[in-house]
Protein backbone atom coordinates (compact mmCIF):
# COMPACT_ATOMS: atom_id res chain seq x y z
CA UNK A 1 0.00 0.00 0.00
CA UNK A 2 3.02 2.64 0.53
CA UNK A 3 4.47 1.61 -2.13
CA UNK A 4 1.28 2.79 -4.56
CA UNK A 5 0.95 5.87 -2.64
CA UNK A 6 4.72 6.78 -4.24
CA UNK A 7 3.95 5.44 -6.88
CA UNK A 8 0.67 7.95 -7.12
CA UNK A 9 2.56 11.04 -6.06
CA UNK A 10 5.23 10.14 -8.59
CA UNK A 11 2.66 9.90 -11.64
CA UNK A 12 1.02 13.05 -9.81
CA UNK A 13 3.98 15.15 -9.82
CA UNK A 14 5.10 13.65 -13.30
CA UNK A 15 1.61 14.93 -14.98
CA UNK A 16 1.88 18.60 -13.28
CA UNK A 17 5.70 18.94 -14.71
CA UNK A 18 4.58 17.67 -17.64
CA UNK A 19 1.76 20.12 -18.16
CA UNK A 20 3.84 22.93 -16.83
CA UNK A 21 6.59 22.81 -19.28
CA UNK A 22 3.83 22.52 -22.09
CA UNK A 23 2.28 26.55 -20.12
CA UNK A 24 5.48 27.95 -19.55
CA UNK A 25 7.55 26.90 -22.45
CA UNK A 26 5.75 27.71 -25.65
CA UNK A 27 6.99 25.80 -29.04
CA UNK A 28 8.77 28.39 -31.62
CA UNK A 29 5.48 28.39 -33.59
CA UNK A 30 3.11 30.05 -30.96
CA UNK A 31 5.94 32.86 -30.13
CA UNK A 32 5.44 33.80 -33.66
CA UNK A 33 1.57 33.78 -33.35
CA UNK A 34 1.85 35.46 -30.02
CA UNK A 35 3.89 38.31 -31.93
CA UNK A 36 0.86 38.57 -34.36
CA UNK A 37 -2.03 39.03 -31.82
CA UNK A 38 0.14 41.70 -30.15
CA UNK A 39 0.81 43.27 -33.16
CA UNK A 40 -3.03 43.64 -33.91
CA UNK A 41 -3.15 44.92 -30.52
CA UNK A 42 -0.77 47.39 -31.10
CA UNK A 43 -2.02 48.50 -34.24
CA UNK A 44 -5.66 48.98 -32.99
CA UNK A 45 -6.88 52.25 -32.58
CA UNK A 46 -9.81 53.79 -30.94
CA UNK A 47 -11.56 56.88 -31.44
CA UNK A 48 -10.21 59.62 -28.73
CA UNK A 49 -6.90 57.82 -28.85
CA UNK A 50 -4.35 60.40 -27.19
CA UNK A 51 -0.67 61.23 -28.16
CA UNK A 52 0.71 58.99 -25.30
CA UNK A 53 -0.97 56.12 -26.17
CA UNK A 54 -0.30 56.70 -29.52
CA UNK A 55 3.34 56.75 -28.74
CA UNK A 56 3.57 53.84 -26.59
CA UNK A 57 1.54 51.71 -29.78
CA UNK A 58 4.27 52.43 -32.05
CA UNK A 59 7.33 52.02 -29.90
CA UNK A 60 5.30 48.58 -28.98
CA UNK A 61 5.07 48.02 -32.60
CA UNK A 62 9.10 48.41 -33.30
CA UNK A 63 9.57 46.34 -30.94
CA UNK A 64 7.81 43.63 -32.75
CA UNK A 65 10.03 43.71 -35.21
CA UNK A 66 13.51 42.18 -36.32
CA UNK A 67 16.33 44.88 -37.20
CA UNK A 68 15.41 43.97 -40.88
CA UNK A 69 12.40 42.57 -42.42
CA UNK A 70 11.56 41.51 -45.47
CA UNK A 71 7.46 42.02 -46.66
CA UNK A 72 5.82 40.84 -49.56
CA UNK A 73 2.28 41.90 -49.35
CA UNK A 74 0.85 41.40 -52.99
CA UNK A 75 -1.27 44.14 -54.89
CA UNK A 76 0.57 46.98 -53.00
CA UNK A 77 3.95 48.65 -52.87
CA UNK A 78 4.57 47.53 -49.09
CA UNK A 79 7.14 44.92 -50.48
CA UNK A 80 11.08 45.04 -50.01
CA UNK A 81 13.40 45.20 -47.04
CA UNK A 82 12.36 47.33 -43.97
CA UNK A 83 14.05 48.44 -40.56
CA UNK A 84 12.24 48.21 -37.39
CA UNK A 85 12.26 52.10 -37.71
CA UNK A 86 10.54 52.34 -41.36
CA UNK A 87 7.88 50.06 -40.42
CA UNK A 88 6.92 52.54 -36.95
CA UNK A 89 7.02 55.31 -39.50
CA UNK A 90 4.82 53.29 -41.80
CA UNK A 91 2.28 51.94 -39.12
CA UNK A 92 2.53 55.92 -37.64
CA UNK A 93 1.57 57.68 -40.90
CA UNK A 94 -1.14 54.81 -41.73
CA UNK A 95 -2.94 55.16 -37.89
CA UNK A 96 -2.86 58.85 -38.98
CA UNK A 97 -5.45 58.64 -41.68
CA UNK A 98 -7.95 56.52 -39.65
CA UNK A 99 -9.91 57.34 -36.39
CA UNK A 100 -10.86 53.97 -35.04
CA UNK A 101 -8.98 50.90 -36.95
CA UNK A 102 -8.62 47.14 -36.34
CA UNK A 103 -6.25 44.74 -37.43
CA UNK A 104 -7.26 40.97 -37.50
CA UNK A 105 -5.03 37.91 -38.77
CA UNK A 106 -6.19 34.46 -39.79
CA UNK A 107 -4.94 31.60 -41.65
CA UNK A 108 -1.57 31.95 -39.83
CA UNK A 109 1.20 29.36 -41.71
CA UNK A 110 4.24 29.26 -39.69
CA UNK A 111 7.21 27.36 -41.24
CA UNK A 112 11.19 27.63 -40.05
CA UNK A 113 13.03 27.08 -43.80
CA UNK A 114 16.44 28.37 -42.15
CA UNK A 115 17.88 28.87 -38.61
CA UNK A 116 16.43 32.01 -37.07
CA UNK A 117 14.31 32.96 -40.23
CA UNK A 118 10.61 32.79 -40.10
CA UNK A 119 8.56 32.81 -43.21
CA UNK A 120 5.16 33.05 -42.05
CA UNK A 121 1.77 33.35 -44.71
CA UNK A 122 -1.33 34.78 -43.37
CA UNK A 123 -4.38 36.25 -44.50
CA UNK A 124 -4.74 39.84 -42.74
CA UNK A 125 -8.27 42.01 -43.00
CA UNK A 126 -7.74 46.03 -41.87
CA UNK A 127 -10.86 47.77 -40.92
CA UNK A 128 -11.46 51.50 -40.01
CA UNK A 129 -13.20 54.80 -40.10
CA UNK A 130 -11.47 57.41 -42.26
CA UNK A 131 -10.97 60.83 -40.82
CA UNK A 132 -11.41 62.33 -43.90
Amino acid sequence: MVKMKYLLVALLIGIVGILAAFLLFPSEEKKVKKRFTLLSEQLSKNSGENTFIMASKIKGISALFGENCNFTVSDYSLSGNYTREEISGIALRGRAHFSTLGLKFSDLKVSFPEKELVQVNLTARLAGKSVY
